[in-house]
């Protein structure tokens, strides 16, 4: 049965005759309970900010040692969904972000299509928690092809399922470049020195043959069949008699020292007589002008009647 008209009434004069000390008291609590809870909101905002600050430097970092930062998302289905990307990719590439962002698999917008399949295999097959490093090559917007690095590192649940895979990537193009002129340059030289009539040969500071062109091959070949298979590393002590190693030792090294080319004539002893050559030797030096190989080449400038 609900309450009668004097129930109320004696509840209404109980609460009235209630301490006011007491209801004080509970009026603190409640104070003190809300701005815990301020305390906590406010404490939880401040989280959120440093950790959207602490995002935000991080992303200053990866575009400052990379060229672009992504995150890709793995769904249940294994599938790549592209969660963020630095807007400097838009740069690199020529594709808007937003065009790419949410999308399943997007790689296939822009990876090169020779390079697609190893690139996706690559990101389904990274080993936990472990940096992976790949380059490829990209289509940009404009049609151009590009030639990028990129690290990548994947997050998984403690059952080895991957949830993410971070990374940041390098545009190579130019660098790519320069190794192709490069190899390109040292292939022609290199068929410039096969067909030289004279002996070639490059060795290090401490007089080590590190490169000896065909003609000085088979010249070694006459003189020292029983060496000439390892002739690679090997200086002239190895394979000259000690005084004509000498010889060859105190000319490199006076080149080295004065930093200059120098023409010289050299004899080499033959079984059927020793023969003089015409040396040039040059100083092979770094970007600094420091000395780091020696290079010569030579011809047979004996006199036969």
């Amino acid at each position: 049965m609900g309450k009668t008209r004097k129930d109320s009434k004696t509840d209404r004069m109980s609460v009235a005759r209630k301490p006011r000390a007491a209801l004080e008291q509970e009026i603190a609590t409640l104070r003190n309970r809300v701005a815990q809870l301020e305390a906590i909101e406010t404490e939880h905002q401040q989280t959120e900010a440093a950790l959207r600050e602490s995002e935000a430097r991080q992303r200053v970092i990866n575009e400052s040692a990379f060229d672009y930062a992504f995150s890709f998302r793995v769904n249940d289905q294994d599938r790549l969904i592209l969660d963020w990307l630095t807007e400097s990719f838009t740069r690199i590439t020529g594709y808007a972000t937003e065009t790419l962002i949410g999308r399943p698999n997007p790689l296939q917008q822009y990876i090169h299509p020779d390079d697609l399949a190893k690139v996706t295999q690559t990101l389904q097959s990274l080993p936990p928690e472990q940096t992976t490093e790949y380059e490829f090559r990209i289509v940009t917007q404009d049609g151009s092809i590009k030639w990028l690095r990129s690290r990548a590192r994947a997050r998984v649940r403690p059952d080895g399922q991957p949830t993410r895979i971070d990374g940041a990537t390098l545009d190579i193009t130019e660098r790519k470049h320069i190794e192709e002129t490069l190899q390109q340059t040292e292939e022609r030289l290199s068929l410039f020195l096969h067909h030289l009539p004279g002996v070639a040969f490059i060795k290090d500071l401490e007089g080590h043959y590190l490169y000896a062109n065909e003609t000085l091959v088979n010249l070694w070949k006459t003189l020292f069949p029983d060496k000439v298979l390892t002739w690679l590393g090997q200086t002239d002590f190895d394979l000259f008699p000690p005084d004509v190693a000498e010889q060859f030792q105190k000319n490199d090294q006076r080149v080295l020292t004065n930093g200059q080319s120098e023409q010289l004539t050299e004899t080499v002893p033959y079984p059927d007589g020793p023969q003089e050559w015409l040396v040039s030797k040059f100083p092979i030096v770094d970007p600094w002008g420091s000395p780091v190989m020696l290079g010569g080449i030579g011809i047979d400038v004996t006199k036969r009647p």
